[in-house]
């Protein structure tokens, strides 16, 4: 169970919880009492959906319960705790929680952390829509929860997989959005440090080494994408390659008319070729703006964070 911030603005490209800021109380559901019959008592909160089934005052469908928790829950402060924030409830809260709804839906739930704040990013196919693959989140100990970010796939070059590690680390001392507002300007020169070296040179080249699974033997491959190039010229070197089998290779000139000067696989691989500094730079521009791409609009006001603003 994830903890809802108070403190946080909320906008449509993508979200983040933040806690702190002002009066808030723990979460209870409704009354503090377990209704009799929640569904007929939501009934007018579900006009669109399909009345889930009780028996026994127990699910019988994941559905359903699913449908109950969003639709019949109505979370209140207990009177007793009115000087509490909601960015420090305590856990036993959160923990009292998940065992009324337990004790209501008949599901085991456990309460795996209570988080400062996430950053939901959006899908490719809507930037109005975020999803929950792709997200970073910090939890009140301080600990990074990633999902579907480059630092977390096999194919990212340790270059660029330690740019956004650094990024993360220094949100995550973020509190609330105005300090997440901060700490985003912060991490800015970082990515900017690590663009400079791209450009000056000064990057070691296995630091930029590309990891790829091939999926195919290299003479099978359609295509000149970079798995392929690099898998032809082991292939024509001699090395015998299964599919399943890893390559690693070095973009070297990814525009170039020029097939096999587009990438060289890195057991061929000659000093004097240098790399591809577009190309890379590119990829810590993508690394860097799950972080970036967060805005808010507050009134007439628009936290434009994207721009360092």
């Amino acid at each position: 169970m994830e903890k809802e911030g108070g403190g946080g603005k909320r906008g449509g490209d993508g979200g983040l919880g933040a806690g702190g800021g002002g009066k808030a109380l723990p979460l209870t559901i409704a009354d503090g009492r377990l209704p009799i019959d929640p569904i007929d008592h939501q009934q007018s909160k579900i006009d669109n959906c399909e009345k889930a089934e009780i028996r026994n005052s127990k699910f019988e469908t994941r559905e359903a319960a699913t449908e109950f928790r969003v639709s019949s829950f109505e979370f209140r402060p207990s009177i007793e705790n009115r000087q509490s924030t909601i960015g420090n409830c305590p856990r036993a809260d959160y923990e009292r929680l998940a065992l009324e709804i337990e004790q209501i839906t008949g599901l085991p739930l456990a309460l795996e952390a209570v988080y400062r704040f996430a950053v939901f990013l959006p899908s490719q196919q809507s930037a109005e829509i975020p999803v929950p693959n792709r997200f970073f989140c910090v939890s009140d100990e301080g600990e990074i929860k990633v999902r579907g970010l480059e630092c977390r796939r096999h194919d990212t070059p340790p270059f660029v997989t330690r740019m956004q590690r650094e990024v993360l680390a220094i949100l995550a001392e973020a509190r609330d959005f105005s300090t997440y507002c901060d700490k985003l300007r912060e991490a800015r020169k970082v990515y900017e440090r690590y663009q400079e070296r791209l450009r000056d040179g000064s990057v070691a080249v296995e630091e930029l080494v590309i990891r790829k699974r091939l999926t195919k033997a290299p003479a099978s491959y359609q295509k000149n994408s970079s798995t392929a190039i690099a898998a032809r010229q082991l292939d024509r070197a001699g090395v015998k390659l299964r599919p399943g089998e890893n390559i690693e290779f070095i973009i070297t000139d990814a525009d170039s008319s020029l097939v096999d000067d587009r990438v060289r696989a890195w057991t061929l691989w000659e000093g004097w070729r240098g790399y591809d500094v577009k190309a890379y730079a590119k990829a810590l521009e993508k690394a860097f703006e799950p972080a970036a791409h967060f805005g808010r609009t507050v009134g007439s006001k628009q936290w434009a964070v994207s721009s360092g603003q």
